[in-house]
């Protein structure tokens, strides 16, 4: 029989409770009503250890902390030892007991570090990787996050307008006014497809498969028996990713083709850096490539969007032939002389920016 528990938004078993409620009687055994019946009450410090004092339990319940199943014989005793898939974590001690199979992709950490040492706001993927689980909102506005590999936060408000509130490390919120272009979190704001589905009048609801920026908002899921009752649908509020990795490629003058004619600058450092995206795309299949090319201030409009959108054919024809990835997850947007220098013709405006990102989660 299953166990009903509540948690909080880290996965952390609060309560449990008996799936059996307690009968209450009077003095005359006469039944006035039913109640539940709590059978355990945990609370942690930050990083999982139990706080003394503060959790007792009548009945034994494997799963804890992160929702992860607890070792009372583990290292440190006391239940603090969890089992997390790869690896085995002590909530006493704050650390993972060997080493992260993913240490050479996070340099700046510890090998045994815990959800990049935030435990407040983030939780760890089976001992591999952290994984933000907060979802925050800014004066009732629920935002698109993205989370950079460096460290830095940004979250795009869900109707699209506005541009970019950025979260630096100090947790110091940083408005930038305008939405760029060519960003990560426009990209996938305006070509990210997932089913929704909106409202008709004749048939009820209607399925769709469409960008994000028309799914916010719509339902996710039809609405059950009573379309009241908030736990019958859900809605898109935002979405989350990482970037895994990112560069730059430069090309010449009015040039298009990965050659080292057509590149500006050196030739093989680039293409080697291109090499290391197309490996990361190749080995991890659920990662998506987002692209945006870019021209200088000459010529028309319509020749530079033409010509930006040729070093994008450049870029996923190199990574389609030479790795394999499908044109599907590659992502890509030709934003010609948008972001180029209008006083002066600049050679650092001839490029393609290429950011490899996990696998979108909607939320």
């Amino acid at each position: 029989m299953k166990t009903p528990v509540t948690s909080n938004h880290l996965g952390n078993v609060l309560v449990t409770v008996s799936a059996r409620p307690r009968l209450l009687y009077d003095q005359n055994d006469v039944f006035l009503n039913k109640e539940a019946d709590v059978t355990s009450v945990s609370d942690y410090y930050p990083f999982g250890m139990l706080a003394p004092a503060r959790h007792w339990q009548s009945e034994s319940y494997r799963f804890a902390f992160n929702g992860k199943e607890r070792d009372n014989e583990g290292m440190g005793g006391g239940g603090s030892t969890f089992d997390y898939g790869f690896r085995i974590y002590n909530g006493q001690i704050g650390r993972f007991l060997s080493v992260d199979p993913l240490t050479k992709s996070y340099p700046w950490y510890t090998p045994y570090q815990f959800a990049g040492n935030k435990p407040i706001w983030a939780i760890d993927l089976d001992g591999l990787e952290e994984f933000e689980v907060t979802r925050p909102s800014y004066f009732g506005i629920n935002y698109v996050q993205i989370t950079s590999f460096k460290g830095i936060k940004s979250f795009v408000d869900g109707i699209g307008l506005g541009g970019v509130d950025y979260i630096d490390q100090s947790g110091n919120r940083q408005r930038k006014q305008d939405f760029m272009p060519g960003s990560v979190e426009n990209v996938l704001y305006n070509q990210f497809i997932v089913p929704y589905f909106t409202k008709n009048t004749q048939t009820g609801f209607d399925m769709h498969y469409g960008p994000f920026k028309d799914a916010v908002g719509n339902y996710i899921t039809t609405p059950g028996s009573n379309p009241q009752a908030p736990g019958n649908f859900s809605l898109y509020r935002g979405l989350s990713t990482s970037i895994k990795g990112e560069t730059t490629i430069f090309f010449a003058n009015d040039g298009f083709l990965l050659s080292e004619q057509g590149i500006q600058g050196n030739f093989s450092s680039q293409i080697s850096e291109l090499d290391e995206l197309g490996q990361l795309l190749m080995n991890n299949p659920d990662y998506t490539a987002v692209i945006s090319g870019y021209t200088d201030k000459d010529a028309s409009e319509e020749y530079n969007l033409d010509l930006s959108q040729k070093r994008i054919d450049s870029i996923t024809g190199y990574l389609n032939s030479n790795f394999g990835i499908d044109r599907n997850r590659m992502l890509s947007t030709a934003k010609g002389k948008t972001e180029a220098d209008t006083n002066q013709k600049r050679a650092e405006d001839r490029k393609v920016e290429i950011s490899v990102i996990t696998a979108p989660q909607t939320n």
